[in-house]
């Protein structure tokens, strides 16, 4: 069973309130632990950014179930790869409103994501959480 992990970026149609959020958080985990699906979803003024790991046939439906969900549009696709170990393996959705971020939380969330783009889920995995980026991702 290979493992697989997806980043991608997509805009809201509308933007979502924050009830709206929490119900597709809560239906999203509810859905992802029952497929043994793992991630973390960022919201930022009608912009998601998600990350979604598990079996690639399992991720590969999900992805395309969500390409065509209409509550989205212009869904972009960064980062497919082959993954040997889950990065958010105790999250069946991580979730951040990014909008209630502070702006030096902003910089080090951007940094953290870019490095995972760049360098792969291990990166990631290796960064605890509200920690400084490693030497190898601060740039």
């Amino acid at each position: 069973m290979a493992m697989i992990t997806v980043v991608y970026v997509s805009s809201a149609v509308l933007l979502m309130s924050p009830t709206d959020l929490l119900d597709l958080l809560r239906n999203s985990r509810e859905r992802n632990h029952v497929a043994q699906i793992t991630g973390m979803l960022l919201y930022r003024d009608g912009n998601f950014m998600q990350v979604l790991e598990g079996e690639e046939r399992v991720v590969d439906a999900l992805q395309e179930r969500i390409r065509r969900d209409p509550r989205h549009r212009g869904m972009i696709c960064l980062l497919r790869q082959r993954l040997a170990e889950r990065a958010f393996g105790d999250w069946s959705m991580g979730f951040r409103n990014l909008h209630e971020l502070d702006e030096r939380e902003r910089v080090v969330r951007a940094r953290t994501l870019a490095c995972f783009a760049r360098q792969g889920p291990e990166t990631a995995a290796a960064l605890p959480s509200g920690s400084k980026l490693s030497a190898s991702c601060s740039r």
